[in-house]
């Protein structure tokens, strides 16, 4: 992030946004994944003190939350749960399977990828790379960051890392049979989940490593697209970025198939459950991968059409309703545009990328 020389006004309220909002959107509940969003902002705008400045602010307010408040606040809403939605605090809900310092490590973590998801924004737009690069690197390196918090983590705690997750899926399975009770799903219906609910919670553990990552993927993309529509129109050098763009690198359609044949391989010989893992996990994490080319292209026609914002969203609407329909054909694009190069198609000879 470029310094920019500011007035010591400018500066003051850079700094009152950049907090406010930021503890605003992370203090939400449903709109915390938009918290990066005022501190990419401050950076881009204001320059890297002032980026500083707010991440290490917002910081100083969260730890007294986490470390004193923090377990107070889920008795509190416990006892009066229709006030839980006043201050509902990242990490609140791993009290009962994780204890309080470990949902409080957890929030205090939280808060940092989210940090980092806003620079990760700034390198996106600031830089002249294939779009896929910046995305790709950040959430690979938040993904082996994760990792390694976590067993720090557990460790500092001398716990299994494998029991503590499945302890926390096992409570949130219970309560989702709960919920489903109380809004009167079929007796079938539950009889399947608390028959399998072992199986379910066993096949969730074993995927973990894919659901982080594509959580991540999501993150950075939403994020993408909430700072277009917000910042573009006073952030020139926002524009000439575009998700259309977006291009996965042909090389990764052989890893992709290493991992399709290693899946076939221990599925239809003896199976070896490590490496039904690591090829379920690669697969899942390369079919995310290819949903967000297969997105890109759609992105790309919408554009090239000049369809405004409102029908931009309403396709992609569409397409959240229909995910189970379409989500696999996405994928496949995706994939496939590996070779077939969609966003060529119809181009006149000569003409200019867009």
């Amino acid at each position: 992030m470029a310094n920019t020389p500011t007035s010591d006004a400018a500066g003051k309220l850079s700094l009152l946004f950049g907090v406010g909002a930021t503890l605003a959107l992370y203090l939400s509940g449903f709109f915390v994944v938009l918290t990066p969003l005022p501190l990419f902002y401050v950076g881009f705008r204001y320059g890297r003190g002032a980026f500083i400045n707010a991440t290490l602010a917002t910081l100083a307010v969260l730890l007294p939350i986490y470390f004193f408040a923090l377990e107070p606040l889920n008795h509190f809403y416990k006892t009066n749960p229709h006030f839980a939605w006043i201050l509902p605090v990242p990490g609140m809900g791993l009290i009962s399977s994780l204890g309080p310092e470990s949902a409080s490590m957890f929030g205090i973590l939280f808060y940092f990828i989210l940090v980092l998801t806003s620079f990760a924004l700034d390198r996106i737009f600031k830089t002249s790379v294939p779009l896929f690069e910046p995305i790709f690197t950040y959430v690979a390196l938040i993904f082996l960051l994760t990792l390694a918090s976590y067993y720090v983590m557990v460790n500092l705690h001398a716990s299994d890392p494998l029991a503590m997750l499945k302890s926390h899926y096992l409570q949130s399975l219970d309560d989702f049979i709960k919920i489903q009770k109380e809004a009167g799903m079929s007796l079938s219906q539950l009889a399947f989940l608390n028959e399998y609910k072992e199986t379910l919670v066993t096949n969730m553990l074993r995927l973990t490593p894919a659901f982080v990552f594509s959580f991540y993927m999501v993150l950075i993309v939403v994020n993408y697209y909430a700072a277009k529509r917000l910042f573009a129109g006073q952030l020139i050098l926002m524009q000439r970025v575009q998700f259309g763009q977006y291009v996965v690198p042909f090389n990764f359609v052989w890893i992709v198939i290493a991992f399709l044949a290693l899946l076939l391989f221990s599925l239809y010989t003896k199976p070896i459950p490590a490496l039904v893992d690591i090829a379920a996990n690669g697969l899942v994490v390369f079919g995310i991968l290819y949903l967000f080319q297969g997105l890109a292209i759609i992105s790309y026609f919408l554009s090239k059409k000049n369809i405004g914002f409102l029908g931009v969203s309403l396709c992609f609407l569409i397409i959240v309703f229909l995910f189970q329909l379409l989500g696999p054909v996405l994928v496949l694009g995706g994939f496939f545009d590996s070779w077939i190069h969609f966003r060529k198609l119809g181009e006149k000879p000569g003409q200019p990328d867009n």
